[in-house]
């Protein structure tokens, strides 16, 4: 029987991956922080350890706490001990602050660097003497593979994290002659766990840990040498792999993911890249190469050297041509050349077999000589100007789930009043702002089973939901959102300016206008711009959204357009986040992001 070492195993994803370990026959060390778990912070690793006994398994735990040398050190040296071997260490301790470099303390920055970059390194460097004196071991590290746009928005996260993925890289070098491999694993998606239920993260943007686990369990259970095509020596391919665990479990014969759905009803988004790019240079292939051609056959051989001939032939012949034509040029014909006048075609959308990112491929060409500008063009401009922001907010706060700017008063000490759309019985940013002195007014008309009620101090609950016009009986647009919030009446909806007259603040300032409306948020902006209402509130904070159906395709233009004249009069970007988008299939597009102003204009 295996055994395994799992670091960080108390909760969410390492607990699942014990557990799942656990009932596929290792015995495991279930090591972490957390001895007794309590509201704030459930789970702890007798629990988990618990629980594997309970299903038959064997559990060790042991208290460790990544911060500490001499903990992590023990914990090797006691599993060891415990079970006379180790087969498998995964390290999926890890502390997480996804904010960027001037909000993140260097005390914060320390502390990530001290958990996922040092402790693993601990970890990898109390287990290898072990493995190598054994010849075989498996070492996995929770880590991403390394791509430009992880780093957005959490450089100092991302700092450690990628970290741990270079010591995959580089510690792969150092184990190529040896039964010995590291891996990194990254979920494909966002995983249910702790900190989503802290963010309240509605289910249908998860999936749940068993996905990751059981990646981890196919990968233990691979077979360290794995015959690679063009080679008659098994190849250690797991070492040096930073892995997606959806990809990879793909790439093994499994292709239905819908019973990791934590919404039955939802497909979550992919939040990672579906092609990486490759890390490797051309010198690092040549052992390879020279590998592959070694074992080719003597008729292959053969065949190389006449397609090479045959190559140098038509070369020959090509150039031969070429003289002829530059030494007896056909006389120049006395009419005047032909110029075309037909604009050059714009790419073509990209279909379901396809892996083009259509944006990508939009950016790149003269998209603006076109004859006229597509749909998705105009998405993939809007998409651009979500990567930049264009105002530097000093004093740049977190209030909950959304960031506000408190430069020049723009948060008044006195008279807030902040309009929050779209909460979704999330109460995060709303109860922020109460905090620090506004009165705020909370807005979901889908909450049936809430009626109008004074939720906290200075935080009021309102079942209405905000419009482009009046309608007590609105029947919204059925998605599987709104299917799970039935209401055969209808929701109520009403236009900003009667929201302020039903209030009583038709002459009162919002402060900050928030909204989260799926889809809604185009015809409200704009009725807000044509009201001039909009041009009057100094912050706005919205989540665009274009979902594949939603607003319907022949309104994306005006939606577009409704996007960048917000900026037109006046608006400008402080923070942006929570980006996500598919751009293949042309028929699946679709996108969003969280975008934060200040108004400039506003005197």
């Amino acid at each position: 029987m295996k055994s395994a070492l799992v670091i960080g195993a108390s909760r969410g994803i390492g607990r699942q991956i014990a557990l799942t370990l656990g009932e596929n026959g290792y015995k495991v060390c279930v090591a972490a922080k957390t001895v007794q778990g309590s509201d704030k912070l459930p789970g702890s690793i007798e629990m988990v350890a618990n629980e594997i006994r309970a299903k038959g398994g064997d559990a060790f735990v042991k208290k460790c706490d990544v911060r500490f040398e001499k903990e992590l050190k023990d914990t090797v040296q006691e599993c060891l001990h415990h079970f006379d071997r180790l087969d498998y260490a995964i390290y999926n301790a890890g502390a997480i602050a996804w904010k960027p470099v001037l909000e993140t303390p260097l005390k914060q920055f320390d502390l990530m660097n001290e958990v996922n970059v040092r402790g693993a390194y601990i970890m990898i460097q109390e287990v290898l003497p072990h493995f190598l004196k054994q010849n075989s071991g498996k070492i996995l590290l929770v880590c991403p593979p390394i791509y430009n746009r992880f780093f957005k928005g959490k450089t100092p996260y991302a700092v450690t994290k990628c970290g741990m993925t270079i010591l995959v890289h580089g510690l792969a070098n150092e184990l190529k002659e040896t039964g010995v491999s590291v891996t990194g694993l990254w979920p494909a998606t966002v995983i249910e766990s702790h900190v989503t239920t802290v963010q309240n993260l509605p289910t249908q943007y998860m999936r749940t840990a068993h996905i990751f686990a059981d990646a981890v369990l196919k990968i233990g259970q691979e077979p360290t040498q794995r015959q690679v095509a063009f080679q008659k020596q098994s190849y250690n391919w797991l070492n040096g792999q930073a892995l997606i665990d959806e990809d990879y479990l793909r790439s093994i014969g499994m292709n239905d993911f819908t019973k990791y759905r934590c919404d039955p009803l939802s497909e979550p988004p992919r939040m990672m890249p579906k092609q990486m790019p490759s890390l490797l240079v051309e010198e690092e292939n040549e052992k390879l190469t020279k590998m592959m051609l070694n074992n080719t056959t003597k008729s292959m051989r053969i065949c190389l050297l006449l397609t090479f001939f045959i190559i140098i032939l038509s070369l020959l012949y090509f150039f031969m041509r070429v003289k002829c034509v530059v030494q007896f040029p056909p006389p120049i014909s006395p009419e005047p050349p032909i110029v075309s006048t037909t604009p050059p075609l714009c790419p073509v959308p990209c279909d379901e077999k396809s892996n083009m990112d259509l944006c990508v491929e939009w950016r790149g060409c003269h998209k603006r000589t076109c004859s006229s500008l597509p749909w998705w063009g105009l998405v993939c401009d809007m998409e651009s100007d979500w990567y930049t922001t264009d105002f530097n907010c000093k004093d740049r706060r977190m209030m909950g789930n959304w960031p506000v700017c408190f430069d020049n008063n723009l948060v008044p000490s006195s008279g807030c009043i902040v309009y929050s759309f779209g909460i979704d019985y999330d109460f995060r940013f709303d109860d922020a702002m109460a905090k620090v002195g506004c009165t705020v007014y909370s807005f979901d008309p889908s909450m049936m089973d809430k009626q109008d009620h004074k939720h906290a101090e200075r935080v009021f609950f309102k079942r209405i939901g905000i419009s482009d016009k009046d309608d007590d009986h609105y029947m919204p647009h059925i998605d599987d959102y709104v299917r799970r919030r039935k209401a055969p009446n209808g929701w109520s909806m009403k236009r900003l300016q009667s929201i302020l007259d039903q209030l009583g603040h038709k002459k009162e300032q919002i402060t900050v206008l928030k909204m989260d409306i799926e889809g809604y948020e185009w015809n409200v902006t704009q009725d807000l711009i044509d009201s001039s209402i909009l041009q009057s509130i100094p912050q706005l904070l919205v989540e665009w959204h274009l979902f594949e159906d939603f607003p319907p395709r022949q309104e994306v233009p005006a939606a577009v357009d409704t996007y960048f004249a917000v900026k037109k009069i006046g608006f400008r970007m402080f923070a942006n986040g929570g980006l996500y988008s598919v751009h293949c299939p042309t028929s699946s597009l679709k996108t969003q992001a969280e975008v934060a102003y200040v108004n400039t204009k506003l005197k």
